[in-house]
Parts: C-alpha cells; sequence; structure tokens
C-alpha cells in the first residue's frame, strides 16, 4: 500500500480506535464488535460488516470518499504519464522507420496501439498495465500538500 492510502487507513483506524472507546463506555458491546470487523477488514483481514450503526457510517463514508478521491487523482496522473509515453513511442517509431529499422518499428508501433487501446477506457488502465508488466506498486513518497488533508478533522471536537 503505497503512503497516501497508507496515512489515510492509519487515520481511519485511528477513528475507529476513538468510536470503539466511546461505545465502549456507552457498554454496547454489539457495536464494539461491529467496529472490530470494521478494522480488521480495513487491514485486509476480512470483509466489512454489513450491519452498522450512525456513527460508523459516518466514518465510513468519510473514508470511502477520500480512497475514491486517491483513486480518481492515481488514474488522472496514470493517463497523463501514458498519454506522454504514447507520443514517446510515437517518435521511437518515426525515427526507427527513417533508420530503415522497420521490425523494431512494428514492434513499437505494437505497444501503441496496446496502450492507445488502454486509453480508450481509463478505469481499466491499472489493470491493462499490470497484466503488460509495467505497472508495479508505487514507491513509499512523501503525501502531497493536497494528500495532507485530514479527512477527519471535522470530527475533532
Amino acid at each position: 500500500m503505497d503512503k497516501p492510502y497508507a496515512v489515510l487507513r492509519k487515520r481511519f483506524l485511528e477513528e475507529l480506535d476513538k468510536l470503539e472507546g466511546e461505545v465502549s463506555q456507552e457498554g454496547d458491546l454489539d457495536k464494539v464488535l461491529l467496529i472490530r470487523k470494521e478494522k480488521a477488514a480495513a487491514k485486509g483481514e476480512g470483509e466489512r460488516p454489513g450491519e452498522t450503526f450512525a456513527q460508523l457510517t459516518r466514518l465510513r463514508a468519510i473514508y470511502d470518499q477520500e480512497v475514491e478521491h486517491l483513486d480518481r487523482s492515481r488514474l488522472i496522473e496514470l493517463v497523463k504519464a501514458l498519454r506522454i509515453h504514447v507520443e514517446n513511442l510515437e517518435t521511437v517509431k518515426s525515427e526507427l522507420t527513417k533508420a530503415g529499422k522497420i521490425e523494431p518499428a512494428l514492434e513499437v508501433l505494437k505497444k501503441v496501439k496496446a496502450f492507445e487501446k488502454l486509453l480508450e477506457d481509463p478505469p481499466k488502465i491499472p489493470d491493462g498495465l499490470k497484466s503488460m508488466g509495467y505497472l508495479q506498486p508505487a514507491a513509499e513518497t512523501k503525501p502531497k500538500k493536497s494528500e495532507s488533508f485530514d479527512p477527519f478533522s471535522s470530527l475533532k471536537k
């Protein structure tokens, strides 16, 4: 899991811990158990519970919205990078053709066509690039300013 997602998940788990403490003080064991299932699911250790309650639903909504935002941002960056890559490959293809290296130019053309096909359906780009062996897990990086925004800040009292 790369850094922005890890930071978001950590904050989500912190908020779930706080909620568990509050619900525990109220003596509601059923809600505590739901929160624990939610925490396990957030860690990749199971499924989210189907049942929920107002505070948990609110935390989930905030978390899910931020995950969608990160996914959208990542996809936009991926589309931009892929378009630049296609432009670069077009230049290479042209240079190879000018140099009389037709077979290598045809190989580059195959790649260009494969990438252009992916660009026709952007949500499929990550899986397509993974299946082609091009997309590797992102390295840990510092979050951008926009990624350091705390989506749970409105919950602070």
